[in-house]
């Protein structure tokens, strides 16, 4: 039986990534705290997935003033596409926005840098960082 595209879940977790207690609206679908996420849907909502991997950030892009994060399962490989939320932590969009253009360059030295620098040179429309496979 096929599940519906999406299904409004309200429910509580712990980030099994940085341990946070996250309360859910219906649409969390990842640690308002760390910005990771695990995998335990197939479509939005439905819980249908079986591999329960966590899924680390490891692309973030700018489309059309919307930051959009891309999550990779560090279990099976799986991809998944999610808006960035308004209850985000915005230091730890910044952060990661650090992490994967350092890895994406080799740099290291960027995270030590000013977040708010970094915030405005990382984080520009049309900005689009991934890690490399």
């Amino acid at each position: 039986m096929q599940t519906k595209n999406f299904q409004r879940t309200i429910e509580d977790f712990q980030c099994e990534h940085c341990g946070a207690n996250i309360s859910g609206n219906g649409y969390t679908n990842h640690c308002t705290e760390c910005l990771w996420s695990k995998h335990v849907d197939i479509n939005p909502g439905d819980r249908a997935a079986t591999c329960g991997g966590l899924m680390r950030p490891t692309s973030l892009e700018n489309e059309n003033g919307e930051y959009v994060i891309t999550h990779t399962c560090e279990k099976c490989k799986h991809t998944k596409r999610n808006k960035i939320s308004p209850n985000d932590n915005f230091d730890s969009v910044v952060k990661v926005a650090a992490e994967l253009a350092d890895m994406a360059t080799g740099y290291a030295s960027r995270v030590a840098l000013g977040a708010g620098q970094q915030s405005k040179n990382l984080l520009m429309p049309s900005t689009s960082l991934q890690t490399q496979n």
